[in-house]
């Protein structure tokens, strides 16, 4: 599952459509990645509310499905906001910690943790992604062999 800011759906609309003509599943990650809680509850609206607009007008409509607020921090209103707009609520159960790793091998030993299955939050944003690349296949090969299942997030009820 891709979550995507609205802002870079709008400026780079073919990698936006590349991810969702692959059959990716599509989120929204507000529209500039303000925090949500330090923003008054107008502004927080009109992240959640510009975000899906942009990213359904780059993708088709109704693509944006679900919602992961900047930084894991939501409330009662955020999740009252995705429920207005339609959107689900998701959030990560371990953070890789990419965004400031330039290991690969330290990426792997975060989010491999034994005996856990849960989602995983990994970046494609935010600086040089090469660690996060690398780490990728064998975070996968890990969890295939405890027998997990990857599914997508925001498919509707039966689908994915």
């Amino acid at each position: 599952t891709f979550f995507m800011l609205g802002e870079n759906a709008v400026a780079r609309p073919a990698d936006a459509k590349l991810v969702a003509d692959a059959g990716f599943s599509i989120g929204a990650h507000t529209m500039t990645h303000q925090d949500l809680l330090s923003v008054p509850p107008r502004v927080a609206e009109a992240e959640i509310a510009a975000s899906i607009m942009a990213i359904d007008g780059v993708v088709g409509e109704g693509r944006t499905r679900c919602l992961r607020a900047p930084y894991g921090s939501f409330d009662d209103n955020t999740l009252r906001l995705a429920a207005k707009y339609g959107v689900g609520m998701v959030n990560w159960g371990i953070d890789s910690l990419d965004w400031k790793s330039r290991s690969a091998d330290s990426i792997v030993q975060i989010t491999t943790v034994p005996g856990q299955r849960q989602l995983i939050l990994l970046h494609d944003g935010g600086g040089h992604r090469s660690a996060t690349v690398a780490a990728l296949p064998r975070i996968i090969a890990h969890y295939k062999a405890q027998g997990a299942r990857f599914i997508s997030l925001c498919d509707p009820v039966g689908v994915g």
